[in-house]
């Protein structure tokens, strides 16, 4: 999607061969590639893409140095937790974006540290808008809307007022308004100001906003507040702090046999959770109970399989 949108340009890295388990989800890749590098097998088609945006193969190690050179990191494939670990920690401190994610069988997570970022539009929705009924001459400056629709103003939210008739001093002026229900706003203080006639339109301005990123290490091996998590399926909302533990029990894992688990494997899908209880443990989280531990199993059991709807989701 990336190169479709005309990104300046993107280097890929994958120093891996291409194995058949590849093929029921890299959309670039066929049975010829196998035993072939990843990256190099998928560029051309990528080039077909998008032959404006510079495309290049660099597998050289992700040091620092090598990272330093970009601007944005996205990870995927993740095998350790000390890699990611590594290269979040370089990323954040040179304010690099970075991104990290995958799809285990039906789990997938993604995390997201964009440093210190200015937003221009925090909402993404259209600036919200109302025609002025009446505005008062008092301390308050009370500013009614016609009665036909209720503002979507709150609190806080800067606005900017145009066409007022009478009390002209207010045109082109911002004014961060008070919601004083459906159908008024408190702008301030009205008394220096001519007296209102008529007419008079609102229109929110959206500032930009910073904000400030953590590094994945202030998530992995801590505590994680529930509200620090963004979670898909919300008729799964009690499992929300406990998907950070299972994707680390997962990763460990990975890093102790150098393998996902076998699918379908009791044993396995065992020690997943037992390194997964370990690491809360040492967060202060109490054992998990027994629905936990089954759904943590069940996902174990399947982390190895790959799914095409829910790879082009993540």
């Amino acid at each position: 999607n990336i190169v479709l949108m005309g990104v300046a340009s993107l280097t890929l890295h994958d120093p891996t061969e291409v194995t058949s388990h590849d093929l029921s989800s890299q959309f670039f890749l066929n049975i010829s590639d196998i035993g072939k590098n990843k990256a190099e097998m998928s560029l051309h088609k990528l080039i077909d893409l998008n032959e404006r945006v510079n495309i290049t193969v660099d597998n050289q190690p992700l040091d620092e140095y090598n990272i330093k050179s970009y601007t944005v990191v996205v990870l995927t494939q993740n095998t350790s937790r000390e890699k990611l670990l590594r290269i979040s920690n370089i990323c954040h401190q040179n304010n690099i974006a970075f991104l990290a994610g995958d799809v285990r069988g039906l789990f997938g997570w993604c995390f997201v540290d964009f440093g210190t970022f200015q937003c221009i539009d925090p909402d993404g929705e259209s600036p919200k808008t109302a025609f002025v009924a009446g505005i008062t001459q008092d301390p308050e400056g009370i500013v009614s809307v016609v009665d036909s629709k209720r503002h979507d103003f709150v609190t806080g939210d800067i606005v900017r007022i145009t066409e007022v008739e009478g009390m002209v001093e207010l045109n082109g002026q911002e004014f961060k308004v008070t919601d004083k229900g459906k159908y008024q706003v408190s702008i301030g203080d009205t008394t220096q100001y001519s007296p209102y006639i008529k007419g008079g339109y609102l229109e929110q301005i959206k500032n930009p906003v910073v904000y400030h990123f953590k590094a994945l290490s202030e998530f992995f091996g801590k505590d994680i507040p529930s509200d620090a998590i963004m979670l898909g399926d919300f008729a799964k909302f009690d499992r929300t702090t406990y998907y950070a533990y299972y994707l680390q029990g997962l990763l460990a894992f990975q890093e102790k046999f150098g393998k996902l688990p076998t699918p379908g494997s009791n044993e396995d899908a065992d020690e997943v959770v037992s390194l997964a209880q370990s690491i809360a443990t040492t967060c202060g989280i109490n054992p998990f109970d027994a629905p936990t531990q089954k759904w943590m199993i069940a996902l174990a059991k399947g982390s190895s399989g790959i799914l095409c709807p829910i790879s082009t989701i993540f």
